[in-house]
């Protein structure tokens, strides 16, 4: 038979006594459950006609199963102790075996009248892992004397661990804060429950645990513990976690040292030089700004002078941690050839703010390329002459000139630097027949 999720099943039981006396049974039930065997306890008292006028004890259940319970907790459950018979029913003795059961509630010697019923607590307090069962023995004058229910249950060790052990915050600069986060996980298999946490230390605090806090069995909860020195010097701490585990209460040690603030902005490198820039083209280079002090530097303006020099970038109006960097670029578009020089303005909190980065560069004119051809007239007569030109020497030649060139010479100027090109030239009559290609001719343009 399946149970889905909040299901439920219903039977019955009878009893039907074959002779006069109590009578004990049990409906064992095993399944996938975290309990796999569930024990419910039948007692009833069968009736002979001579037990007219007599005492007779029930009891409410004939076991008890505590399933599992954390060691060094306790759990505690009733049962019911009635007279069912027509006579008073006189209890003279109740006594319990087994580790980490005991009973309460119940003094004896204990007279319940005809219909009367009496209640007595169970207690199972494991003291180490492990099953145990036990056994209540209950003497009367009730008939079929003796009455006992038997106990069981199984102590689970519940252990809850913190990551880190132990939190070493370091040097943090007076009014400012360093955070670090604990990791509690439950390795049993019950529920923790975390009912008070304790922190000690100048400047140290929680954030982010709520109290009381459940982590399920196996799984795992974090917070943060921060430290906040108001002073400089060193500070010891610690954090106690009191919970339903066996090795409560937890204990971590804190640590820090308050260190006097310091404001310090590093600016690197320590001055941009562009070297010689095309008039009419860019180029960027960028600054690095990093906060190498132990406490925090606010960036609030990043200011740029000088001809052609303009902020791709800023940094303005940020706050910058220990440690932490922000980038500046800058560009250089000279208008003119000649030398320009600038600066970069950084203003901040930290010591000896503003901070100036110089800026240099030239501006230099493009260098206009050409490649100069001439070529000996054809000894027929021509209309003129066209220019093909090649980035290969036998092959995809293009022609230049956008009109018969009629003399013997022509200048391409629409080269560039550093490349080699590769020419032929053509004859054309007047009737616009052209003749075949010339010798080719080669031209190597120069960089600059």
């Amino acid at each position: 038979m399946n149970l889905r999720p909040g299901g439920s099943f219903q039977f019955s039981t009878t009893f039907t006594p074959s002779a006069a006396g109590n009578a004990y049974g049990t409906i064992t039930i095993s399944s996938n459950a975290t309990d796999p065997s569930m024990a419910i306890g039948l007692t009833g008292t069968g009736l002979s006609s001579q037990s007219a006028g007599s005492p007779v004890l029930a009891l409410s259940t004939a076991s008890l199963s505590f399933g599992s319970v954390n060691v060094g907790t306790t759990t505690t459950q009733t049962i019911t102790l009635s007279d069912s018979g027509s006579a008073a029913l006189t209890i003279s003795q109740a006594g319990v075996t087994g580790t980490g059961f005991t009973i309460s509630a119940l003094s004896t010697p204990l007279t319940l009248n005809a219909g009367q019923s009496a209640s007595v607590s169970v207690s199972f307090d494991p003291l180490s892992a492990g099953s145990s069962t036990g056994t209540i023995s209950i003497s009367s004058n009730s008939i079929g004397s003796g009455s006992t229910v038997a106990l069981s249950g199984t102590g689970v060790s519940l252990l809850l661990n913190a990551t880190p052990a132990s939190v070493s915050f370091g040097s943090v600069a007076t009014g400012s804060s360093n955070s670090q986060t604990i990791l509690l996980s439950n390795s049993g298999v019950v529920s923790a429950t975390v009912s008070q946490a304790l922190i000690t230390g100048s400047g140290m605090s929680l954030s982010g645990l709520s109290i009381p806090l459940t982590i399920a069995a196996g799984k795992g909860a974090s917070f943060n513990v921060v430290f906040s020195p108001a002073a400089s010097g060193s500070i010891a701490g610690s954090l106690t976690l009191v919970s339903n585990a066996a090795n409560s209460p937890l204990s971590l040690a804190l640590s820090g040292t308050g260190a006097s603030s310091t404001y310090q902005l590093s600016v690197s490198p320590s001055s941009l030089s562009f070297g010689n820039v095309t008039v009419g083209s860019s180029s960027q280079l960028s600054i690095s700004l990093t906060n190498t002090g132990n406490a925090n530097v606010s960036i609030s303006t990043v200011g740029i002078s000088g001809t052609g020099f303009t902020l791709a970038s800023s940094a303005s109006a940020v706050t910058l941690t220990p440690s932490q960097s922000a980038s500046v670029t800058v560009q250089f578009t000279p208008a003119a050839a000649g030398s320009d020089t600038g600066t970069v303005t950084v203003t901040s909190t930290a010591t000896g703010s503003p901070a100036s980065v110089p800026l240099s560069g030239s501006g230099v004119q493009a260098v206009q390329h050409s490649a100069a051809l001439s070529w000996t007239p054809s000894t027929s007569t021509v209309a003129g002459y066209n220019i093909y030109r090649s980035l290969q020497s036998n092959a995809n030649f293009a022609i230049v000139n956008t009109s018969l060139i009629l003399g013997t010479t022509f200048t391409d100027t629409s080269v560039a630097g550093g490349q080699t090109y590769y020419y032929v030239a053509t004859s054309v009559d007047s009737s616009g027949n052209q003749s075949g290609d010339s010798n080719v001719a080669t031209a190597n343009v120069p960089t600059q």
